[in-house]
């Protein structure tokens, strides 16, 4: 069964026609990832830029679209749920929301600068977590509702969780926290 399927089934793909799934995943955590990625020549972002950061490769976060159907959904599915990633429900195109999600990978203390590991679901799900109270920044995050729904899952810490903002949300059986809805999953992807 393919990753758009298992999701659908647990609810968390709404299936809207203007909105597209797209994996924010490290390499580092998913091996033969990028080998996968080359062979279907599927076009893929790194949100980080590397130019200065050597040895950062293997834990940048890369985006790519994950087309219904696709040779690359099917094998994504066929893995069993062992994968570590967030996938994102969004309707936009893909250097548009890789530029979009860049915003959001970095941090400036002082004249340091740090790289939030956005493709790390557990630290992405924590940072999504920590914005529950903080509107302005959960709406310019979910760039005020083109990104519907993020979906957090890494089998080797049990995380499988879904997260859409209030403003975006449709279901009634939710559990709410703040400004975010977390979503529970009607059948479970498998681990």
């Amino acid at each position: 069964m393919s990753l758009h399927q298992q999701l659908s089934e647990g609810g968390l793909y709404t299936g809207v026609v203007s909105a597209s799934l797209f994996v924010l995943a490290e390499a580092s955590a998913n091996a033969g990832l990028l080998g996968r990625l080359e062979f279907h020549a599927n076009q893929h972002q790194c949100l980080w830029h590397l130019e200065h950061g050597t040895g950062l490769e293997k834990h940048a976060p890369i985006l790519f679209q994950l087309i219904a159907g696709s040779e690359l959904d099917a094998w994504f599915g066929g893995r069993d749920g062992a994968f570590a990633c967030t996938v994102v429900e969004a309707a936009l195109p893909l250097e548009t929301l890789a530029r979009h999600l860049r915003r959001f990978g970095k941090v400036q203390q002082g004249r340091r600068r740090y790289f939030l590991r956005l493709g790390d679901p557990r630290s992405l799900s924590v940072y999504v977590g920590s914005l529950t109270h903080r509107p302005d920044i959960l709406a310019r995050l979910f760039d005020h509702g083109r990104i519907r729904r993020l979906y957090f899952h890494d089998s080797r810490t049990g995380l499988a969780l879904g997260a859409q903002p209030l403003f975006e949300q449709t279901e009634g059986s939710t559990e709410q926290e703040g400004c975010l809805a977390w979503l529970p999953l009607r059948q479970e992807v498998p681990a």
